[in-house]
């Protein structure tokens, strides 16, 4: 088993849970890290390999092609890292161009599909040219083969003599943890005689598991206008995030998101005093992506991300609503009323329970709110920018015990797993799928421990060309 497979076994978890890779199968995992952007390749490390270099077709000069192409991300970028072959490589006056595609719906019916591409292209991220800015464009052509992309923004990078390092933003391309995107990667332009590709084949262009911090445990609110009981671990938009109302208690100083099984909830720390009472003549929205599919619900005006739900309290005096998009189209301003929403108040403080069972069953959510009408004189949004809006994954169950997989192994059609942070005396259960995108876990074994550490074997033919993981919880 090689480096790169091993990489799952370092990764934080995903929903309470940690990961381990059996077969790469055509996904990686990214590991979360910051990398500082200085063309100085020592931030990367084997396990962050995407493609190596048998996996990339060999270019003409030798300076144009690559040996490695890495892959990590943070709370805010992806990052991808080029090592070329042969001095000068790294150096943006080069005449030629890096091209680094991106699909991030995994959707090959979308974005471009010209020339020997076929994965459905939704971004482009160009480097070098002689001299150009790394640079972001976006596909908006109606044709998949033809390549008509739109300039965006430029995008942070680091260069050297053979390497070099790109920081693109997760937000304007729309990821968030656990989305899948498609990388490939090819050097043309003056001077080229062979051109490089990572992947050498377009069929095995692999896609990335994009990082991130699990959700915090469920949390059981009593809806009573006090957030006392709120941990600051479900702080969901801080202060700077929020664009300031006005008058000062229409604006939040933060928004806090948590659930359980049954309900959604959010909790407003108000700015001023009366702010939270339903009397006051302006509306305290929601906005909600209940899919997490752009291409569904609400898009006009500046707004993008499909919402698909919108809450509304206020309004001098009505209850909390919730209302499902009907519009004719995704530009069309057209609601439902579907229910009634649970709330409490006190003065500056506010708390929500959006029944799941109106949601949807989705496991994430995207939320832009917003404070508006009557006597406001300027919006509050949270968040200030509609690129930046937020998702909120939902926990599952009450996760209470985060295991690590110190180890694992592959004898024949056994797989063997070095287990640790087990809840002492409550339920492990080892699960298993041979895909990411998406997913499909099924139980593989569940059994009890009381020592927090233990060696678990079970069969491979589970999932033999896919991903195992494990949770643990209390008893």
């Amino acid at each position: 088993m090689n480096e790169r497979d091993r990489l799952a076994s370092r990764i934080p978890a995903l929903s309470g849970i940690l990961l381990v890779s059996i077969c790469v199968a055509g996904s990686v995992w990214a590991a979360e890290k910051t990398i500082l952007l200085d063309g100085d390749p020592s931030d990367w490390d084997a396990e962050d390999i995407l493609y190596d270099d048998a996996e990339i077709s060999e270019g003409v000069p030798q300076e144009s092609t690559y040996s490695r192409v890495f892959v990590a991300n943070d709370a805010t970028n992806l990052y991808v890292g080029l090592e070329t072959k042969g001095a000068g490589g790294g150096s943006i006056n080069n005449p030629w161009a890096h091209n680094l595609y991106i699909d991030t719906d995994n959707n090959p019916a979308t974005g471009y599909n010209g020339g020997t591409l076929a994965g459905g292209y939704d971004w482009l991220i160009q480097y070098g040219l002689g001299g150009f800015e790394e640079t972001a464009f976006e596909f908006v052509g109606t044709d998949p083969a033809s390549p008509d992309w739109q300039f965006v923004d430029y995008v942070a990078r680091g260069s050297s003599d053979n390497f070099i390092e790109m920081g693109i933003s997760l937000a304007m391309l729309g990821l968030v943890s656990d989305d899948t995107p498609r990388l490939h990667v090819h050097v043309a332009g003056d001077g080229i005689t062979t051109e490089t590709r990572a992947p050498a084949s377009e069929a095995d262009a692999k896609t990335v598991l994009i990082a991130g911090p699990p959700p915090p445990p469920n949390l059981d609110v009593t809806l009573d206008g006090d957030l006392s009981e709120w941990d600051p671990v479900y702080t969901f938009y801080v202060d700077d995030e929020i664009v300031d109302g006005l008058p000062e208690n229409s604006t939040y100083e933060s928004i806090l998101v948590a659930n359980n099984d049954e309900y959604l909830f959010v909790g407003f720390n108000v700015s001023g005093s009366d702010g939270a009472t339903i009397s006051n003549d302006w509306a305290r929205q929601v906005y909600i992506d209940s899919d997490a599919d752009a291409g569904t619900g609400f898009n006009g005006g500046w707004m993008a991300n499909g919402y698909d739900r919108l809450v509304e309290y206020g309004w001098g005096g009505t209850s909390w609503s919730m209302f499902e998009f009907t519009g004719a189209n995704q530009a069309t301003w057209g609601w439902n009323f579907v229910g009634l929403i649970e709330f409490s108040y006190t003065d500056s403080m506010l708390e929500w329970g959006l029944p799941r069972s109106l949601l949807g069953d989705s496991d994430r959510v995207v939320l832009e709110f917003s404070v508006t009408g009557g006597s406001v004189t300027e919006a509050t949004w949270a968040h200030a920018a509609e690129s930046a809006a937020k998702t909120y994954r939902y926990s599952v169950g009450e996760i209470v015990s985060r295991p690590a997989i110190d180890a694992f192994a592959v004898d024949g059609d056994s797989i063997h797993l070095t287990l640790s942070g087990l809840a002492a005396g409550g339920s492990n259960t080892i699960e298993a799928t041979d895909s990411l995108a998406p997913p499909d876990w099924g139980p593989v074994d569940t059994f009890e421990s009381q020592d927090p550490t233990t060696n678990w074997t079970g069969s491979a033919a589970e999932s033999p060309t896919g991903f195992y993981r494990v949770n643990s919880t209390t008893p």
